[in-house]
């Protein structure tokens, strides 16, 4: 069974551990003395840079999670699944807030719920959440066909038959050739270049053409480069069109 798939967004800039803890501390005094709507400001803040370490983003949804709980009922911490579902297909729950949403389904009996799962995953709903859905039904062991919607087309998915171990190849080989190249140089490159191919995988699952993992791995790290104002060195024995199609394609889809 495929691991649970977070989502996380990318930010420019180094790891700064100090930095990162007490900005985490702050935000948890803000929420003791419950200046709610100055600790939405400031995780708001955070999650629109362009660069967040994974921990640091995990914590950022959970503490926003928790605060969307308590805003709609001071008394529940836990929401009902209808009211989760209610959430996650209103417009006004921004991404993050969905993504946590979603989270919080790991802990109901999903089979009560095909017809809502079905409706979310043949909506607009945005691609990565949808992308969870699949894995969490997955998880779940729900053998059933469900109609997902991606962009003009709907294709027939049955999490139990449905190939994962293939569509993870490509993220799995990406950011592999990533950690070859950059991991003796900038481990904080390597981790920038990781969150933006699972931030693509997302936009691409499923994915349905072919991937050239190498080229892909080269874009992803021309990228990081130009993100950190660093050289970069075209002189590598590949197809530096293609390269620059692939992260033209990173661009267009959004992911940086």
């Amino acid at each position: 069974m495929p691991k649970w798939h977070d989502f996380f967004i990318p930010r420019k800039g180094e790891l700064k551990v100090n930095f990162y803890e007490e900005r985490l501390l702050e935000l948890q005094k803000l929420i003791d003395q419950n200046e709610i709507e100055q600790a939405l400001k400031l995780i708001n803040e955070e999650l629109s840079m362009p660069y967040v370490p994974k921990d640091f983003e995990d914590d950022l949804i959970k503490l926003r999670t928790r605060i969307l709980v308590e805003k709609i009922n001071n008394e529940e911490h836990h929401l009902s699944s209808d009211k989760i579902f209610s959430l996650i297909k209103s417009d006004q729950t921004d991404l993050v807030e969905k993504v946590g949403l979603v989270k919080q389904l790991e802990e109901s009996n999903l089979r009560k719920h095909i017809s809502e799962l079905q409706d979310l995953l043949n909506s607009d709903l945005t691609n990565e959440v949808k992308m969870m859905i699949i894995y969490l039904l997955n998880q779940q062991g729900i053998n059933n066909d469900f109609n997902y919607k991606k962009n003009s087309k709907t294709l027939k998915i049955n999490p139990m038959t449905f190939d994962f171990q293939t569509q993870e190849m490509v993220p799995l080989e990406t950011i592999k050739l990533i950690d070859d190249e950059l991991g003796s140089f900038s481990p904080q490159l390597v981790e920038m270049g990781k969150q933006i191919m699972v931030s693509l995988y997302g936009k691409l699952f499923p994915i349905q053409n072919e991937i050239d993992c190498a080229i892909l791995a080269k874009a992803i790290i021309k990228i990081v480069y130009e993100l950190n104002d660093l050289p970069y060195n075209s002189n590598n024995g590949l197809d530096e069109n293609k390269i620059n199609e692939y992260k033209q394609m990173i661009k267009d889809l959004e992911v940086i």
